[in-house]
């Protein structure tokens, strides 16, 4: 039974190279672990000096629903990564400035942080995308895509500056050296 299943693995490896797919699983007979598996756009989902990065799939059985899982599974994971950064940045500029009303100003500051980073990951730039079908005939879509660390770090000064209840505007430069702490290794 298991030789039957191995030869027809290798029978569809052979088709699917025969046919000019893409290549999407290389096979080491010596690797005890299995095979290993190349996802496609993954050498566009990390990020660099100047942007941040995520990759992400969707699965359907048409196209456009495919690539939308896709997209809005990489926009997510994106956004995700943001989440306790900004509450950091929010507590850390809260203490520092000593105000009364602390808790009100950190939910002000996160929910306007909140608010740039959704318009910024909504509008990001596609840096790749693969799609695959597989044998039942489902799409596979990959997606990467990406958000500028400068201006994620510009807008989100600009907007706390611009809300008086934050008090930014007076410690323009402290809530800017406590974001770039935060999201320096980023």
């Amino acid at each position: 039974m298991r030789v039957k299943q191995f030869i027809s693995v290798v029978a569809m490896a052979a088709l699917m190279v025969s046919c000019g797919t893409q290549k999407q699983v290389t096979t080491n007979q010596s690797n005890p672990f299995g095979a290993e598996i190349t996802v496609p756009c993954t050498e566009y989902s990390y990020d660099d000096n100047e942007n941040f990065r995520a990759l992400g799939t969707g699965m359907a059985v048409n196209l456009q629903g495919a690539r939308t899982a896709a997209y809005e599974s990489a926009k997510a994971m994106l956004a995700q990564r943001f989440g306790g950064k900004m509450r950091s940045v929010s507590e850390l500029y809260t203490r520092s400035i000593a105000v009364g009303n602390a808790e009100e100003v950190a939910q002000i500051l996160e929910s306007d942080m909140q608010m740039v980073v959704d318009r910024l990951v909504g509008d990001s730039k596609k840096t790749c995308e693969r799609t695959t079908k597989d044998n039942a005939g489902n799409f596979n879509v990959f997606i990467a895509i990406q958000v500028s660390k400068r201006e994620m770090k510009e807008q989100i000064i600009e907007s706390a500056a611009k809300n008086s209840r934050l008090g930014v505007e007076q410690h323009r430069e402290d809530f800017r050296r406590i974001f770039e702490k935060e999201f320096e290794n980023e």
